[in-house]
């Protein structure tokens, strides 16, 4: 790697200039290890230059930038491929006519379940390998988080986060997880799972209340940021497809609402509150309704809507489509193909 410092952009600027001639557009890319970037950037944006800088390391995508920048740019984040986005990738074409015809359904039913057990990474949906998303996981292990933050035991580091990511969606405290690894303090617990956050590679869901304080103090929920990585790095043998579906709609769900779960006499797997005028919305994932957890489905979602004032909820299934009313409240049982796809705008 270069041994280039921050003074010297200005000699670089001056290079380009020689060279290609003058142009007030700059693309930097993985810049962030160079200590101090920040002022050099913002000198010449106040000259009038523009900046598109790109990068997988979380100081570049952490609030650092943000300080060193106020009001100077506008943060994009490129997340893994939708399902609609998927869709396009295999050059499938959705038509309003899709979801009606057996053939369709068939159709959509089984490339959604290929992008729920593979997740959205475009590069292993391109070249079918695993050890892509596990490279791309260990890049975010060592280089994101324990060279940032120092941590010399990777090894430890990574055993924690193969455990969340096991048991992703699972209620855990810090508490518990201190007796799990006991080489780990609750406060270093807790340090380990923000950096997780800070570099996008999962959430940390709390039960809903409206009080901040019993969120804080409840159980957690982690969800992974894409399932390719629950298939690349857990160590459950057998895949369970509804918590897999809880996990893709977490996902789905975070990108336009602050999401929790609902913990009463029964549980809920989603309180979503739109950041808007939007009321909020309460959702129960499972592969399917069977005789043996219906009950158990349907009681969460109404003590949940109830709880919310609402008069309605949405079970999302793998093909499941119906519509009934209890306790006075409207139950939504819809495919969650069906559901993205409306949620995208592709219907």
């Amino acid at each position: 790697m270069l041994d280039i410092e921050v003074k010297d952009f200005q000699q670089l600027h001056e290079a380009q200039i020689e060279l290609f001639g003058e142009s007030r557009l700059f693309l930097l890319d993985e810049v962030q290890n160079i200590s101090g970037f920040e002022m050099f950037v913002r000198r010449l944006m106040e000259q009038g230059y523009k900046f598109y800088i790109t990068g997988s390391n979380a100081r570049l995508l952490s609030s650092e930038i943000s300080t060193k920048l106020t009001g100077r740019h506008l943060d994009v984040m490129i997340r893994p491929f939708s399902f609609t986005e998927f869709l396009e990738f295999r050059e499938y074409q959705v038509t309003n006519d899709s979801i009606y015809t057996s053939e369709g359904r068939m159709d959509l039913k089984k490339l959604f379940e290929e992008y729920l057990l593979k997740g959205g990474m475009p590069e292993y949906l391109t070249y079918g390998k695993l050890e892509m998303v596990l490279r791309t996981y260990e890049d975010i292990v060592l280089k994101d988080i324990s060279i940032r933050h120092g941590i010399e035991n990777v090894k430890n580091l990574r055993d924690i986060y193969r455990m969340l990511i096991t048991n992703f969606s699972n209620p855990f405290t810090y508490r518990s997880l201190e007796r799990s690894f006991e080489f780990a303090s609750w406060n270093t617990l807790q340090k380990y799972v923000s950096y997780l956050e800070e570099s996008y590679l999962g959430s940390v869901l709390n039960m809903f209340s409206h009080s901040i304080k019993k969120q804080l103090v409840n159980k957690k929920k982690f969800y992974v940021s894409d399932n390719g990585f629950i298939e690349a790095v857990s160590t459950r043998m057998t895949k369970d497809r509804g918590r897999l579906i809880e996990n893709l709609v977490c996902r789905v769900l975070e990108e336009r609402h602050d999401v929790f779960y609902f913990q009463g006499k029964n549980e809920c797997d989603f309180v979503a509150l739109a950041r808007g005028t939007a009321g909020p919305q309460v959702f129960q994932c499972t592969w399917e309704l069977t005789p043996l957890n219906r009950e158990r489905e349907v009681n969460g979602l109404i003590e949940a809507a109830k709880q919310l004032g609402i008069d309605h909820g949405t079970i999302l299934t793998i093909d499941q489509d119906e519509e009934f009313e209890m306790d006075g409240i409207k139950l939504i049982v819809t495919p969650v193909w069906v559901w993205l796809l409306r949620y995208y705008g592709a219907l």
